[in-house]
Order: C-alpha cells, then structure tokens, then sequence
C-alpha cells in the first residue's frame, strides 16, 4: 500500500530504446524527454513521477523499467470479447442467496489481486481491502451491526430508520434481512494519501462486483454495513480500520445460492451528446 507519491527510477536501456518517442508522449506528467537518443527523466524532475507505469506499458521494445518494475516481470496485453463482456454487464444481479461454505482463500487472493490494478485518482494505491473471510466472524458481526442499529436507533438518520425494523426481524425471527446469510464482507477504505477517497473504493469494488461474478461468486452491495461505519465510528474496531481513513464502500459476496436463465430488461439510459459549448 502505497503513502506516497514514488520517484520514478525511469530507466531506458541506451541497447533497446529506438527513442520513438511512445512514452514521451503518454506519460501524464510530462516528464520523459529524449536526450541523447535516449528516452530520460531529468533528475529535477523525478520527484513529478505519478508510477502510473505508462511508460514501461506502452515501449513497443522493453526498454523501459520504472518505480522498479521490469518488463520482463509484465503480462501481455490481450483483447476482451466484446460481447462477453456485454453479456457480463447486463446479466450481473445483486445476489441474496448463497450455498453453504466459503469461497476458496486461494480464488479470492486471486480476484483482489487483479482487483488491486483498478484505477485511481494520480495512481495513488493508499486503499484498503478488508475482508470478513471466517464464517464465526460474520456471525458476530451481524449480532454487533443488529444489536447497535437497536441500541442507537435515535442517532441513526429518519430516512434510514426503516433499518431499525431489519435488525429486529432478526432479533425475534432470526431473518436476516440485511446479510442475507451472507459468508463474507468486503470494505474497501481509503488512506489519508489517497486523492479520489470515496470514488476510487467505489471503482475497485465495481471491479470486484464483475470479476467475482464472472468467477461464479455471488455478490452485492452493502449500504447497511456502510452506514454503520459512518453513523457509529466505534464499529471501525470491529473491522480494525484505521481511524484515519475514509469509508469507500462494502460489499456482501459468496457462493453463488442462485441462478438467474435472463438478464432483466432495464429501460434506456438518458443519453445526450454535447456538440456545441
């Protein structure tokens, strides 16, 4: 987890930059320039470096190495069907049914792993994935989240009071209306470095939401749990989230319990295109 903003490091191999000039152009900060036939970053300007890595990304002959990165150590890029992707989209639903057991740690590692390159505001990386992985701690959690929404019910916002009557639905028939059962949470929270606080932990737990998805992993989202944090800031303890960083978003997930055979038939989005400022 990134606090700072990194120096660049920017190496060009003199034997394999043609100084075609690729990164100067897409580097954001402008600070890659040919010298000698040889793409640099001036001392002077090393400290401008974001690490967004475009310039390790986009040289056609690995030349470039970066905040200490190779290109040896990159993946290829490849394309997405379009259509798959398409029919990603429209058929994810917020899942509320999940089959007994947990989601494999190994598979899960993986997703947050890839999830970890979703973009944020100046490549900051000062985000948090807490994860509720253990069944007993869901389980405790959903008591103390009940149990406060009842005990501070005067506190809580009059547009979210109907929350109350979810918590004793549970306390006096054990139906879970809020969890859903669900086996897992994901909070994800944004560090005091972090530029784009609240947008960039919604954009990684989008990524998330489709990736786990696509991986037959149920999932939806959490405004309950969110409210929490914000209205009882004790309940940070629960999680072990720092107090200085700012509630992003959470997310329930799990096995997926359902099976949806159609996507739903949303209306047509209000669309209109700006052609004259």
């Amino acid at each position: 987890m990134s606090t700072a903003l990194p120096l660049s490091q920017f190496h060009a191999d003199p034997a394999k930059c043609t100084a075609c000039g690729q990164c100067v152009l897409d580097c954001p900060a402008h600070i890659i320039h040919v010298v000698d036939g040889v793409a640099t970053v001036k001392p002077e300007d090393d400290a401008e470096c974001i690490g967004c890595q475009h310039c390790l990304a986009i040289c056609p002959y690995a030349a470039v190495s970066v905040v200490g990165k190779k290109p040896e150590d990159s993946l290829p890029t490849g394309t997405c069907d379009p259509e798959a992707l398409d029919r990603l989209i429209r058929s994810r639903r917020s899942v509320r049914q999940f089959t007994p057991g947990v989601v494999d740690p190994a598979l899960l590692n993986q997703i947050l792993e890839t999830v970890s390159h979703a973009p944020t505001g100046v490549n900051m990386r000062d985000l948090l994935f807490t994860v509720v992985h253990a069944p007993e701690a869901m389980d405790a959690l959903r008591d103390k989240l009940y149990s406060t929404l009842i005990e501070k019910a005067a506190s809580i916002p009059p547009d979210y009071a109907w929350l109350v009557e979810r918590a004793k639905l549970w306390v006096d028939e054990e139906v879970d209306a809020t969890f859903r059962t669900a086996p897992h949470l994901l909070v994800v929270t944004a560090g005091p470095e972090q530029v784009c606080k609240v947008a960039d932990c919604v954009i990684a737990l989008s990524y998330f939401d489709l990736y786990a998805q696509a991986n037959g992993i149920g999932t939806t989202w959490c405004g309950m749990m969110e409210g929490i944090l914000r209205w009882f800031p004790e309940s940070r303890s629960w999680l072990g989230i720092p107090d200085n960083h700012e509630i992003g978003y959470a997310m329930l997930f799990g096995p997926q319990g359902v099976r949806y055979p159609r996507t739903a038939q949303h209306d047509a989005a209000a669309i209109r295109f700006v052609e004259k400022v």
